[in-house]
């Protein structure tokens, strides 16, 4: 979901009807905390600790599907935070979000890290969504991948040195904490990375989706 930015290359910033409701600045940005119960945050780290002796290097992070966790002891977790999740992402903005993306486990190894990026949701192209890896070449496989998109994230850890998730258009940092969700559009009005992280494994959820309503052309 995730791709390098060329530093020489500054994307435009176009308006669509998704940018023109919910708007581009840093208000769109939203934090919840304490959103997901303790006792759901250490069945969630149960989960982890299965794979603490990954010795895996990436410097972004590997996933776990949820529709490869069906029929495990967690799988009902799973389904209720893709529901609460993407219920909350509805009521912060008043609009309906796509219902075909299921809810992802993701494990950030020590030393990974992400620079700023946009990210991509195109359901009739990804089988070249790797394609050049810089915004220019994605504005050019898809040309309106600026809006749409909508990242729903839940942190699970916070026993690590940085991690921080920051949006440099916005100025904006977000410290992770246990439980707090945070929800953005994955969009090019909101570039963002994340900080190295350091002392041992980060954990997050996350539900990659779109919202219903978009339209795949500019305003005027």
């Amino acid at each position: 979901m995730t791709d390098q930015i060329n530093n020489n290359y500054i994307p435009q910033k176009r308006i669509d009807n998704i940018s023109k409701i919910i708007g581009i600045g840093p208000d769109t940005i939203k934090v919840i905390k304490n959103f997901m119960p303790q006792r759901d945050i250490d069945s969630f780290m149960d989960f982890a600790n299965k794979f603490s002796n990954n010795d895996e290097e990436k410097t972004h992070h590997w996933v776990i599907e949820g529709k490869n966790i069906e029929n495990t002891p967690i799988a009902h977790l799973f389904k209720k935070y893709e529901n609460l999740m993407r219920s909350e992402a509805e009521k912060q903005y008043s609009l309906k979000i796509d219902k075909d993306r299921s809810l992802d486990f993701f494990v950030h190894p020590v030393g990974s890290y992400l620079e700023p990026h946009t990210d991509i949701i195109d359901y009739f192209q990804e089988e070249i969504y790797d394609v050049g890896n810089l915004l220019i070449e994605q504005e050019k496989h898809w040309p309106f991948l600026w809006s749409g998109h909508v990242s729903i994230i839940i942190y699970l850890n916070d026993d690590y040195d940085g991690g921080t998730l920051y949006f440099p258009d916005q100025n904006v940092e977000i410290k992770p904490e246990p439980g707090m969700l945070v929800i953005f559009p994955g969009n090019m009005h909101f570039l963002h990375g994340v900080t190295e992280t350091k002392g041992t494994k980060r954990y997050t959820i996350s539900l990659w989706t779109r919202f219903t309503d978009f339209k795949n052309e500019l305003l005027d």
